[in-house]
């Protein structure tokens, strides 16, 4: 295959990935990932000149793609970190009341 094809599929996968993260379907998100892996170790096997690459990056829109795809999951990062620390809060307030009513519980039980 020649480098176009090689890019297009590139190209294809990574609108793949940007829609998977933007509906937060991350399960299929390593195959793809995997699969972009591939295709860039293939381009690599190709020869071509470094102009060829960036036009044919230029007129594809490869790097405004790349540009998308890192705010996307960037953005899904920071919202699942943000989860995260929501429930962190949760837990540690859960396990406070907790340990407050199981101590009192066990005080009582001694007394009767």
């Amino acid at each position: 295959m020649n480098l176009r094809e090689k890019l297009i599929q590139y190209k294809n996968i990574t609108i793949q990935l940007i829609t998977s993260a933007e509906n937060e379907d991350y399960d299929s998100l390593d195959k793809l990932l995997a699969n972009r892996q591939n295709i860039m170790d293939e381009i690599d096997n190709i020869t071509y000149s470094k102009e060829e690459f960036l036009r044919l990056c230029r007129e594809l829109d490869i790097l405004v793609l790349n540009q998308k795809l890192i705010k996307v999951t960037k953005e899904k990062k920071a919202t699942i970190l943000k989860n995260i620390d929501e429930l962190k809060t949760s837990k540690s307030a859960n396990k406070s009341y907790n340990k407050r009513f199981s101590v009192d519980s066990v005080f009582f039980n001694k007394k009767i």
